[in-house]
């Protein structure tokens, strides 16, 4: 039996007979946890100290997240422009404008100037990134207790290297992104080239000083509800490449396990991913049609499977998280599937409808190591 979590991780990823799958799972967003402090939840239980959560709930921890950056001064200084009883209007560092509301009840901002409108603002924001310049040494003050942390973690331990696709979007906004490849396809082959490069320096650092990683992480967001930004054919002339790129390089140093978060339907860009070295996909959004069990059925054995679980079926009792936690269990027993909700526990769902679902997750699904009793979690 694995000692860790870490251990137990690595095994189940390997699919070794016998071993569940790990107990990690989302916690709530603020504005839920907002409510369930109305609700009785003990304020001194905070989602924000996610280890000490997971503890109390029976969960597992997440996993320990590493990178290491240059310190330098921000492209520009964050400001804040206009500010209103309920809104407040900032300039970020990377030169995007955004109008975002106050308090805990926060939502996407509203972007009101993207980072770069023109080419001359991108070569400017990529002269800063400065990829291809050498990040810090491994006893600088700054990169000593990452790496040391990375080497005395007993729970996975995941590399983030960024986004090449879904970070550009951010910078240009969602329709100059999506027009890019055909109205200038050489800047938007420069900005996954410079994004490629930015990952490549961080699987390179920690390869070099040999550190064991678990997992390396794409954080993209390129899909909605109808599928992605662009299409399959953009996808696999300028990104597929890179991919696969990067999950060479990952192999040499001995790392075999990438994974891609975005939202949306991925229906369309999932076999893609896949051609390119991706084998961990999640949040796997039901709202957006992705079914774990016709996932596990098209791509028998090909990745880990993360997320599914229904969140806004919390909202409905007993009988409706039973039956999200059932519709699931199939994928369970099939193996390489790690059941969580498919974001953040959302605002409208109640604190005993949480505590529902952490029992019947683990009498469905056999997990969670157990659920507290209400009197143990509320003041």
């Amino acid at each position: 039996m694995a000692a860790t979590q870490r251990e137990h991780y690595r095994a189940f990823c390997r699919r070794e007979p016998g071993v569940r799958p790990p107990d990690m799972d989302n916690g709530p967003l603020m504005s839920a946890y907002e409510r369930w402090l109305e609700e009785g939840l003990n304020p001194d239980l905070d989602p924000r100290r996610f280890d000490e959560w997971c503890d109390v709930f029976g969960l597992d921890r997440y996993y320990c997240c590493v990178g290491v950056g240059v310190s330098k001064p921000p492209l520009f200084q964050e400001e804040i422009l206009e500010e209103t009883e309920t809104t407040v209007t900032r300039r970020q560092t990377d030169g995007s404008v955004i109008q975002d509301n106050k308090g805990w009840h926060k939502s996407i901002p509203h972007e009101v100037r993207p980072a770069v409108t023109s080419r001359g603002e991108w070569e400017r924001l990529k002269e800063w990134l400065d990829v291809d310049g050498p990040l810090p040494p491994p006893d600088d003050p700054a990169v000593v207790p990452v790496l040391a942390q990375a080497h005395s973690a007993t729970v996975p331990v995941r590399l983030g290297v960024g986004s090449l696709l879904g970070t550009p979007r951010n910078w240009l906004g969602f329709e100059p992104f999506a027009m890019l490849p055909y109205d200038d396809p050489g800047w938007f082959e420069d900005l996954i080239e410079t994004q490629c490069r930015a990952a490549e320096r961080q699987i390179r650092y920690f390869g070099e000083q040999q550190v064991l990683l678990d997992c390396l992480h794409f954080w993209e967001d390129i899909c909605f509800k109808n599928g992605p930004i662009i299409s399959p054919d953009i996808f696999r002339e300028f990104a597929l490449p890179r991919y696969r790129r990067v999950a060479d390089l990952a192999e040499s140093y001995g790392y075999d396990q990438i994974s891609v978060d975005s939202d949306g339907d991925i229906h369309a860009l999932l076999p893609l991913w896949l051609e390119g070295g991706v084998n961990l996909l999640w949040p796997l959004e039901a709202q957006a049609g992705m079914d774990v069990n016709l996932l596990q059925a098209r791509y028998p054995g090909q990745a880990v499977w993360m997320g599914n679980i229904h969140k806004h079926r919390l909202t409905g009792g007993e009988e409706a998280i039973a039956t999200e936690l059932e519709r699931v269990r199939p994928a369970v027993e099939r193996g390489g599937y790690i059941p969580t909700l498919d974001h953040c526990c959302p605002g409208d769902v109640s604190f005993d409808n949480y505590l529902s679902y952490l029992r019947l997750r683990h009498e469905i699904l056999g997990l969670g190591r157990r659920c507290p009793d209400r009197s143990e979690v509320c003041r």
